[in-house]
């Protein structure tokens, strides 16, 4: 199985996780530094190798892919797991920014995915596993760019599930809402560095402390990147996985909202929970 964004975090708990239960894994990063510990054979029979991947170069994925091959004769799953969180108004936006999220969230994937179609099909199984965030589906405030990109790669994994289902390859979403030390950044205070980019004299500076206080409230009771492990070898383990898993109760809870609630009532109750007051209230 490759993981990719395994050099720390929930791609690094999802290669340990795997191996330890006895699979054969290619645990990846564009920078394996940190990652020296990793290589392992386990009690179960398991096996960690290490690769660089550069998500962004079309060959890398090809090196990558052709590694898994030399390595294990085959690909059982593809997992990606690296999300980038971000933040901010969309109308204070820069230019890196949006480049920045969507090349983590989508195009990294979509790239991979791009490479490694024609190996999958060809061998008639395996499995694409993304994990995306439950906000591209349940959109919070100042979350345009999060939301947008992993709305996309939902979008994608969709598409490509039914694209795929003649070649017997399965397409997976593992949803995840906040995660501890896993969707942002583990130095200083996490949800703080997330919302760095809205600043005091920003008209959106009530609506960050609001979205703040509600985060920093969720992360006492989020899932662990090794909660979020033991759902994607759920997922990887069952012969019929389903589409989309949710990670905890509560993202499950939001997901089925969106379902069946209509969007003005359910962007009340968003508005309401983070304490966003409009003009009409």
């Amino acid at each position: 199985m490759l993981v990719t964004d395994a050099r720390d975090g929930l791609g690094r708990a999802t290669a340990l996780l795997l191996a330890d239960l006895g699979e054969c894994v290619l645990a990846c990063a564009a920078d394996l530094s940190g990652m020296e510990d990793m290589p392992r054979e386990t009690m179960r029979g398991g096996l960690i190798e290490l690769h660089r991947l550069d998500l962004t170069d079309p060959a890398s994925c090809d090196r990558a892919i052709a590694r898994m091959h030399d390595l294990y004769g085959r690909i059982d799953a593809i997992v990606h797991t690296g999300i980038a969180t971000h933040f901010g108004a969309l109308e204070e936006l820069d230019d890196a920014t949006i480049e920045r999220v969507f090349a983590v969230n989508t195009f990294g994937p979509l790239t991979l995915m791009r490479r490694a179609v024609p190996v999958l099909r060809a061998q008639g199984t395996g499995t694409f596993l993304c994990v995306s965030s439950a906000a591209g589906r349940v959109a919070l405030p100042l979350s345009a760019m999060l939301s947008a990109s992993h709305h996309a790669l939902e979008g994608l994994c969709d598409a490509l599930r039914l694209e795929l289902r003649p070649f017997g390859v399965d397409v997976v979403l593992v949803e995840t809402g906040l995660v501890r030390r896993g969707v942002v950044a583990a130095t200083a205070d996490r949800i703080e560095q997330a919302l760095a980019g809205v600043g005091e004299a920003s008209p959106y500076a009530g609506v960050a402390r609001s979205l703040g206080e509600v985060l920093r409230e969720l992360e006492q009771t989020a899932a662990t990147p090794r909660d979020v492990a033991e759902v994607i070898h759920r997922a990887l383990a069952s012969p019929h996985p389903r589409p989309r898993y949710a990670v905890t109760r509560r993202t499950a809870a939001w997901l089925w909202a969106r379902k069946l609630l209509p969007d003005r009532i359910l962007d009340g109750r968003l508005a309401k929970a983070m304490g966003i007051k409009g003009t009409s209230d």
